[in-house]
């Protein structure tokens, strides 16, 4: 067990071996919870007038101990944050419970330049409830097979699957309108993408299906 103060995302990015996170309940803890080991964040510091102040948020998950195999995600969680799962080398498979409704970017790895390491996260299971799914969210999963985006997302932002060197089948349940640069850089293996969108979507600059004007869905 580890006693800390939480104070920034990517704090422990180089400690692959915590089981849990322990800190006592006081004043200095406003941002943050613990369930099962695992931080959340449901405060943040205001600014402008409220400059200061600890006001309420969404409950976050913040980060998962990176010794674990398996997690438990608490269901009244709404956002996946930051990379709040960076380094959980162990984890296979992880199910994101309904009620979630953004993933952030980067959740497996992490969003400081030079600091990134790949995610051997195998299986991600994405709830109905997801409306925003942040640019590179599964940036670098490189052993991810499947995966199944569900109907309220509607845009695939940039390089949500990039390097994702295993990807081999995506579905995409909504009506798909974009696909921004690098969703899909470096996707080596995909060869299926099942797209249930009305009509052929937008492809933003440097996407990974080809040069500028190539269209995979012509």
């Amino acid at each position: 067990s580890h006693k800390f103060a939480v104070e920034t995302e990517n704090a422990f990015v180089n400690c692959f071996n915590i089981k849990r996170y322990v800190f006592s309940e006081n004043d200095n803890n406003k941002l943050f919870v613990l369930s099962n080991g695992i931080i959340y964040r449901v405060g943040y510091i205001g600014d402008g007038e409220n400059a200061g102040k600890i006001l309420s948020q969404n409950k976050e998950l913040h980060a998962v101990p990176t010794g674990l195999s398996e997690i438990t995600i608490d269901s009244d969680t709404k956002i996946i944050g930051t990379s709040c799962m960076r380094g959980c080398n162990s984890l296979k498979n992880v199910v994101i419970p309904e009620g979630v409704t953004t993933i952030k970017g980067t959740i497996f790895t992490v969003s400081k330049p030079g600091s990134s390491t790949a995610s051997y996260v195998e299986k991600v299971t994405l709830p109905k409830t997801l409306t925003s799914l942040e640019g590179y969210a599964f940036d670098w999963c490189v052993m991810l097979k499947n995966i199944i985006v569900p109907e309220n997302i509607t845009e695939i932002n940039h390089g949500v699957f990039r390097r994702c060197e295993s990807l081999e089948r995506v579905t995409l349940l909504g009506n798909i309108t974009k696909i921004e640069r690098f969703a899909f850089n470096n996707c080596v293996k995909l060869g299926e993408i099942i797209l249930m969108a009305k009509q052929a979507p937008v492809l933003g600059y440097d996407n990974s299906f080809g040069a500028y004007d190539y269209h995979p869905f012509n």
